[in-house]
């Protein structure tokens, strides 16, 4: 049976709708690592850990006089926690416009970005492991798990052109930003509920702050089943029908045949020749290392207010 054009719209409008709902459940599940991880519990519990390194049997509430050697170079227990944020943000600088290319050339985004998200969720859930004075074993954990949320985002926006047409872009990338900052939310009220109130059910502060920290890994991995399991992989470059911008097949299927070492280098090929090609455009790279300052700079409040803070 042979749909009516009314009746093939409707039907490919229903399936982009749905879609875009397990899209919008990505960032309800990478939002409770950013929330409960990265912006609150991390950094203060890093730094207490650290300052048990530094200064064995000093309380932690006060000033630690001795200094970590990190990679052979002192660095004062206080700022380890803001050192291993700068230094995620110096290698995702340089890591992520990778990852956007090859997300570009791939034909498995969805793929891509779950076992990106999983490899993340696993780093973040093994921080329930960090205690005593092993701060090392925190700040690898950290970096790793910081470089795959930022990764994981680059191919969840390049998935978003996919599912949506450009008259519904905006409101589809709100409303995943609404849901993540739901789900980040409802997770941070419930770990500090138990952070605060550790006493009552018979844990120490160290540990509820533990488990919390494996409760935002563990929410970040189950809820990335979601869009991995509704989410369709297409050939690389492929775009809703009715955006009149699908490339000829020339154009898509090489890159939709490329995997493993032949895409990655592809990849830096199209890099190296987006950014000759950008040079022809001065206020769009003014644009962009104005926004990395800005970032940057969020980025930093964000890291530094908590154990300001504390």
């Amino acid at each position: 049976m042979t749909l009516s054009p009314e009746a093939a719209g409707t039907r490919d409008d229903a399936g982009r709708r749905r879609e875009q709902r397990a899209w919008y459940v990505y960032d309800w599940a990478n939002s409770a690592y950013q929330t409960t991880t990265l912006t609150v519990l991390f950094g203060p519990y890093l730094t207490v850990i650290a300052k048990r390194a530094a200064c064995p049997g000093q309380d932690t509430d006060l000033a630690c006089r001795h200094d970590l050697s990190v990679l052979g170079i002192p660095v004062s227990p206080g700022s380890l926690a803001l050192y291993v944020v700068t230094a995620a943000t110096l290698i995702s600088a340089l890591l992520l416009p990778v990852v956007g290319a090859i997300a570009d050339r791939s034909g498995r985004k969805r793929t891509l970005m779950a076992r990106i998200a999983w490899t993340g969720a696993a780093a973040a859930s093994a921080m329930v492991f960090v205690g005593g004075t092993n701060w090392q074993l925190g700040v690898v954990l950290e970096i790793i798990a910081t470089l795959c949320f930022a990764s994981a985002l680059v191919v969840y926006d390049a998935i978003l052109c996919e599912i949506a047409t450009p008259d519904e872009r905006d409101a589809v990338s709100s409303t995943g930003w609404a849901f993540g900052y739901l789900g980040g939310g409802i997770l941070l009220a419930l770990n500090l509920g138990l952070v605060t109130g550790h006493d009552a059910v018979g844990l120490s502060s160290e540990w509820a702050v533990r488990i919390s920290l494996l409760s935002a890994g563990l929410w970040w991995a189950g809820f990335t089943i979601i869009p991995y399991r509704r989410l369709r992989d297409r050939p690389a470059g492929a775009r809703p029908a009715d955006e009149g911008e699908t490339p000829s097949g020339e154009d898509v299927a090489p890159a939709a045949r490329e995997s493993g070492a032949a895409l990655i280098r592809s990849s830096f090929v199209q890099l190296a020749r987006t950014l000759a090609h950008a040079r022809g455009y001065p206020q769009t790279l003014l644009f962009l290392a104005a926004y990395l300052f800005f970032n940057d700079g969020i980025q930093t409040v964000i890291a530094a207010a908590t154990i300001f803070g504390q």
